[in-house]
């Protein structure tokens, strides 16, 4: 079965878009050698996709026939290229004392339940009723254990702090915030605003860990195998925005954040002995596409 952009039907307000990583992290946990444990990124896509046997449905640009040279950049980007990096600035933040975990734009993150974090360690995840709900439901048919979860419904373009709050978060204690698959949708002064935001509602010893392209991608970055990933494409690139408006450590420091680390996906992935797909590697390729993953202290 094929599932492209006219024929799927998601669960009101989920959109395909949050559904991409958990497609990547599925695959990834089937394979022999995942550098991940996410047993729920299954459940999720399976349940959206209406999936019910081994192989999953395609979504867009996602397949799980390895015919694709588009989903070739994007699975491995969204699993082994940022997942791990993501993972990390989590246990370090943590380790360093923090006392709550915020995912902005949550999606379909499942790392209040698959990473091993104290018992006292709040993760907050930030997104729309739909897709928050979505999530629960699926988690909870599935046995898992989310205390740690604590869901907030907030549009980021609104008073998500007040929600933040009411939801229990505590402003002035040392957190983690991931930023994951975010700012690349949003324009310069958005990204300024999210992230000053961040850091003001925080005390002393948090964390914050970031990614966002060098520049937007264009149609011809990636040739597309067919319509469909052409449909894709398109709808993906229409999202995007200017993102920040330096590198990470300009940017980061700008705000009164200390780089704690700057790294790209294609390092990444070497570092982790994984393939770099050719549109992504500046050896392959001469205009790649770049993408920073950075993390600050503050």
């Amino acid at each position: 079965m094929i599932v492209d952009m006219t024929d799927v039907r998601l669960p009101p307000g989920v959109g395909w878009t949050a559904l991409l990583t958990a497609y990547a992290r599925a695959q990834e946990q089937r394979r022999a050698d995942p550098l991940f444990d996410d047993p729920w990124a299954g459940p999720l896509i399976g349940t959206a996709l209406g999936a019910t046997g081994g192989e999953l449905p395609r979504l867009g640009p996602a397949r799980d026939d390895g015919t694709s040279v588009l989903w070739e950049m994007f699975g491995a980007y969204f699993a082994a290229g940022r997942t791990p990096f993501f993972d990390d600035q989590v246990r370090a933040g943590v380790a360093d004392g923090a006392e709550q975990v915020v995912l902005l734009a949550a999606g379909m993150d499942a790392r209040a339940a698959r990473l091993d974090l104290p018992e006292d360690v709040r993760v907050y995840e930030v997104d729309t009723a739909p897709v928050l709900d979505f999530k629960a439901a699926v988690l909870g048919g599935t046995g898992t254990d989310v205390r740690r979860r604590t869901p907030v419904v907030a549009d980021l373009r609104e008073d998500w702090p007040s929600a933040l709050a009411g939801a229990g978060f505590r402003p002035g204690r040392p957190t983690v915030w991931i930023v994951e698959g975010l700012l690349m949708y949003l324009d310069a002064q958005a990204c300024d605003r999210l992230v000053t935001t961040a850091r003001e509602a925080s005390g002393p010893g948090s964390r914050i860990a970031v990614e966002y392209f060098r520049r937007i991608p264009e149609m011809d970055s990636v040739p597309p195998v067919d319509e469909a990933e052409k449909e894709a494409l398109e709808l993906i690139l229409g999202l995007f925005r200017s993102g920040p408006s330096a590198d990470p450590a300009t940017w980061l420091g700008g705000l009164g954040i200390t780089p704690a680390q700057v790294t790209e996906v294609p390092d990444e992935l070497r570092r982790l002995g994984r393939p770099v797909p050719a549109v992504l590697d500046l050896e392959l390729t001469t205009d790649p596409m770049r993408i920073w993953l950075a993390a600050g202290t503050f």
